[in-house]
């Protein structure tokens, strides 16, 4: 089956209930980024940023709600990685999505950059109404 990943746009105190939710498409303005994995976020703001993580990929994205041994985990992009996704040019987000395609985590979930391009095109739309609309972005992994 995978791993489920859908990042969600909500209020900020709607994460505790986003990581009771089976299905967060049913309640919030969501994507379905399934095959994404929490490092994959990481690699994607280094390739934005050009600065690396630095294996600490928890203050970009740390741990809010769900059950941390069994999932579903809820992660918020903080201000910095959020801020990066929304300021990705239209006519930037191939040549992101190329770079982004071609990191290992991409690579081993055969990930082409075309496929890339769809979920940085999703991911620039969520944090831009995001920002417009005082709201967090968050990752939802489930197994």
């Amino acid at each position: 089956m995978g791993i489920l990943t859908d990042v969600v746009i909500a209020r900020p105190d709607d994460a505790e209930a986003i990581g009771l939710s089976d299905y967060p498409a049913e309640s919030w303005t969501t994507r379905d980024m399934k095959g994404i994995l929490y490092e994959d976020f990481g690699t994607l703001y280094d390739v934005i940023t050009g600065m690396p993580c630095d294996g600490d990929l928890e203050q970009f994205l740390p741990f809010v709600a769900g059950d941390k041994d069994h999932g579903p985990w809820v992660f918020r992009f903080n201000d910095d990685i959020l801020g990066a996704i929304a300021a990705i040019p239209a006519d930037g987000a191939e040549k992101v999505a190329a770079a982004w395609a071609a990191s290992e985590g991409l690579q081993m979930g055969g990930w082409s950059a075309e496929d890339a391009s769809a979920v940085i095109v999703g991911l620039v739309d969520l944090a831009c109404q995001a920002r417009k609309n005082d709201l967090a972005m968050f990752v939802w992994t489930s197994l």
